[in-house]
């Protein structure tokens, strides 16, 4: 799925590790990160600026874990394949 797919009008990033949250209009958040992203790229850029990011040396334990909770609840309401 690319940022242009995304389905909402507000995008919504959240790190379970360290509860860091965005909000970004779906145009904005276009702007941020191109609207031919995939979404998995585009949350590396829009944290790019946690320290826990996956940087040289981070340990896997330890790193960034932005994801997109709305997209998580949906998947969850549908149920296993």
């Amino acid at each position: 799925m690319r940022a242009w797919d995304y389905p909402g009008e507000t995008v919504v990033v959240r790190c379970k590790r360290c509860s860091r949250v965005g909000k970004y209009s779906k145009a904005r958040f276009i702007e941020l990160v191109g609207k031919d992203t995939q979404l998995p790229a585009a949350l590396g850029i829009i944290a790019k600026d946690c320290p826990r990011a996956n940087k040289p040396g981070n340990i896997q334990h330890d790193r960034c874990e932005a994801n997109y909770p709305e997209l998580a609840e949906k998947q969850n309401r549908r149920g296993p394949h």
